[in-house]
């Protein structure tokens, strides 16, 4: 190995290394915040490690009950969003990806141009429709507002993917009698599994983590999404941080971890589509 390598490699593995700490440090905070006690959370100097180290927020928060019924909510709304994003996202894609008609190319940039509007300019048009509908503050209410967002993502996602699958295999499927139906079913999403499973996570994160949306659309305490619920630890007085920090945890940790076991999938669904053999 030439010196001019060594020196490449150790060069990328210390900004590797500095982009990695620089991510992770915020989560070390919180966990760390989240085991202090309330006076060692205002002590100065700033103690990064506590002493001693308490586990009385995380009971607290378990004790209230609440927290359940938000990781619930979160929970009941991001599975509903992203299925029924999935129903509505793999057929539309596979049109546009392989079925030839005259407006597919103006479809398609109609939906790159909507992905492109920020999502805070549509909130008020989504609440007087909402409104209308008399589903402010309930659960369908915030999912449909979910759902544009998340079926564009898909589609854009889940278009370069099918539109990188074998030609033949899909003749072969016609020729069997399976029809485009049954090519979809059997062929195509057994085939692009990786790339579903990528758009499916993101979706699923997306609604999740949403909180713009759902800060407008619920109102009662029982509706409250885990991101609302940690946002009632802010009162105009104070900031219960001991009880927000391991909230925050418990509702952050489950998804890093779940993120770094298929970090490997992910990676490759991501990329499958985007390289052509």
């Amino acid at each position: 190995m030439t010196k001019k390598k060594i020196f490449t490699n150790i060069y990328t593995y210390f900004i590797l290394i500095v982009v990695s700490v620089f991510l992770i440090f915020p989560f070390i905070w919180l966990v760390f915040t989240s085991v202090k006690t309330e006076v060692q959370l205002f002590e100065v100097p700033v103690k990064i490690l506590p002493d001693p180290f308490t586990i009385k927020n995380y009971i607290d928060v378990i004790q209230d009950g609440s927290m359940m019924v938000y990781l619930k909510n979160s929970l009941l709304i991001s599975v509903l969003t992203t299925g029924i994003a999935l129903v509505i996202s793999i057929p539309a894609a596979y049109a546009l990806a392989k079925i030839k008609f005259r407006a597919g190319m103006a479809f398609f940039m109609i939906i790159l141009v909507i992905r492109m509007v920020p999502g805070v300019t549509q909130i008020l048009p989504m609440f007087q429709v909402l409104t209308r509908l008399h589903l402010i503050n309930t659960r369908i209410g915030l999912i449909i507002s979910y759902l544009p967002g998340s079926v564009i993502f898909m589609i854009m996602l889940l278009r370069t993917f099918f539109m990188e699958f074998p030609q033949e295999l899909e003749d072969a499927g016609m020729i069997d009698g399976l029809g485009t139906v049954g090519v979809i079913r059997r062929l195509v999403i057994p085939i692009s599994l990786p790339g579903i499973c990528s758009a499916t996570l993101m979706s699923f994160l997306s609604s999740w983590n949403e909180f713009m949306y759902a800060s407008v659309i619920i109102r009662s305490p029982e509706l409250k999404t885990m991101p609302l619920g940690i946002q009632s630890y802010v009162s105009t007085f104070q900031i219960y941080w001991g009880k927000l920090t391991a909230n925050a945890v418990i509702y952050v940790l489950p998804v890093v971890l779940f993120t770094i076991f298929a970090s490997k999938g992910l990676i490759q669904g991501m990329t499958a589509g985007a390289v052509k053999e």
